[in-house]
């Protein structure tokens, strides 16, 4: 059996389109030169200037057209030239200051000695909690933003040897799991984390071992083939090489903020009236995932130590060994206050964390054209060359009444890009046919969700951190159709964003520009 191959509308980015496509800052740009020009002419008139007023004019006009051209034009990165520019120089300036450069622990500048998580994850709590069922979750508290996280296991069946029927109803159940998000006030994002890495073996190892068969004496050789013995014995070796394992994490993220969208007061609740609610709320939400092809039996919430685990293997990978044996020995007793990087510097390009190099890229445009569900395949997938690779997929809610706005907001500014040009292109018609059609399923009850991706890579050697950058911008990216940018300053906070934390860039003003995309 194959995939189903049915067409699905591609996902698209609700925008305000500025005049002749420009961008809402160089539009509001040249808005402004045009109210000085024509303030321009009505003083010469005034002052009767004659031949001196188009002069003025003139001058004002190639001025203007010649400071807006910088950020009309865009970089790779879809970026203005002006933005690009205030950034560097504020990474610059930081770089200076030296708050590039983490050092914590004993021997660190933190007064407090913890080796926390850098960045906004620094003001993180982790705390469990059981949900109606007495099940076991750990609970995540971001800091002053009153947002709260928890981490769900999921184990995906796949796609390989399921009939084309089945595959359609998960995608569909999947649709309907995120229809539900802004069914419930308080969630406002979620997260679907894929991770590849390499496998130490040792499960597979442990679990041969505790299979063997042995007689009565304790003796392997009266009872087990010499042929059974030399087989489990090369598996075990064949099994330690490095074969990779795929880990799937969803994280669903709670505010303890509500609107009230008929009087817009906003109500806050407690952190102790919070862990009720989601202590509530958690064991349908983990149980619904099933039908979505999540898992039937290995679904379920992340424990406070399952979390501190896999953060502190993803801020050291060279420890992921030794993690591994703790936990099948007992457990490793790490500590929040453990999870976080000895060390840690955030360079332009690139995150240096420990003994590891990671880049993380962020979705410009999600793919075009034709979109079938398994597009992410070979992104997700493990590839031979590419030691630890991490897909993040991202999602913020919108309640209905901004749903609705939304929606019609964006038929409007397609149908303005439509009539700004007699001979409009077929991609804006496209885009305004799709956009009736979104407002036509808002209409109907589907709500609207931003989704956003982050890919993260991390290598042990900065050399190769290039060449692995390589097969994600040359191969496996456009193979999805998809258009990416490197967050370049803010790689810290996208290393962060990217694990199955749930991070919301958005509700953090320092984020402010790395968060526009996510």
């Amino acid at each position: 059996m194959t995939a189903s191959q049915t067409q699905y509308a591609p996902p698209r980015p609700p925008r305000l389109t500025g005049l002749w496509g420009l961008s809402f800052v160089a539009t509001v740009g040249l808005v402004l030169g045009a109210i000085v020009l024509v303030g321009i002419v009505v003083i010469g008139l005034v002052l009767q200037l004659g031949v001196w007023t188009l002069v003025l004019g003139a001058a004002w006009t190639l001025l203007a057209l010649g400071g807006l051209l910088p950020e009309a034009i865009k970089t790779r990165d879809g970026q203005g030239h002006y933005t690009k520019t205030i950034h560097r120089r504020g990474f610059r300036r930081g770089e200076k200051a030296g708050e590039t450069i983490l050092s914590q622990g004993l021997t660190g500048k933190v007064p407090d000695m913890k080796i926390s998580l850098p960045g906004v994850g620094a003001s993180t709590s982790l705390s469990e909690h059981t949900d109606i069922h007495g099940n076991p979750f750990g609970l995540l508290t971001w800091g002053d933003t009153n947002l709260y996280s928890v981490v769900i296991n999921a184990h995906p069946s796949g796609t390989s040897g399921k009939d084309p029927k089945t595959f359609d109803d998960e995608v569909a159940q999947w649709a309907a799991w995120q229809g539900q998000l802004n069914k419930v006030g308080n969630i406002v994002a979620a997260q679907v984390v894929v991770e590849s890495a390499p496998d130490s073996g040792q499960r597979l190892a442990r679990a041969i071992d505790r299979g063997r068969v042995e007689d009565e004496a304790g003796d392997l050789a009266g009872s087990v083939p010499a042929f059974s013995r030399a087989m489990a014995d090369q598996i075990k070796t064949s099994a330690s090489a490095g074969s990779p394992q795929i880990v799937t994490r969803l994280t669903i993220t709670f505010s303890g903020e509500e609107k009230d969208d008929d009087s817009g007061e906003v109500h806050t609740r407690s952190a102790d009236e919070m862990k009720e609610q989601i202590r509530d709320l958690l064991p349908e939400l983990v149980s619904t995932l099933i039908a979505t092809g999540a898992g039937s039996s290995g679904c379920r919430a992340a424990t406070a130590q399952q979390i501190i685990d896999f953060t502190r293997v993803a801020f050291d990978p060279s420890v992921a060994p030794n993690v591994e044996e703790a936990q099948i020995l007992g457990g490793t007793g790490l500590t929040w206050d453990e999870a976080g990087p000895l060390t840690a510097v955030n360079r332009f390009d690139c995150y240096q964390h420990e003994t590891a190099w990671s880049r993380t890229w962020q979705m410009r445009e999600a793919p075009k054209g034709a979109f079938f569900a398994t597009v992410l395949k070979q992104l997700l997938a493990p590839h031979r060359d590419i030691p630890r690779k991490r897909v993040a997929l991202c999602f913020r809610t919108e309640s209905p009444l901004n749903s609705a706005q939304i929606a019609d907001r964006d038929v409007t500014a397609a149908q303005v890009a439509v009539s700004q040009s007699p001979r409009a292109k077929a991609a804006q018609e496209q885009a305004l046919i799709a956009a009736k059609r979104t407002a036509d399923q808002e209409a109907l009850g589907a709500p609207l969700i931003r989704v956003g991706m982050l890919v993260t890579v991390t290598v042990f050697e900065r050399d190769m951190l290039d060449r692995v950058s390589r097969m994600i911008t040359s191969r496996l990216a456009p193979q999805a159709r998809l258009r990416m940018r490197l967050p370049r300053g803010a790689q810290d906070s996208a290393f962060i964003a990217a694990l199955p934390l749930g991070m919301v860039p958005a509700k953090h003003a320092g984020l402010a520009a790395f968060a526009e995309q996510i």
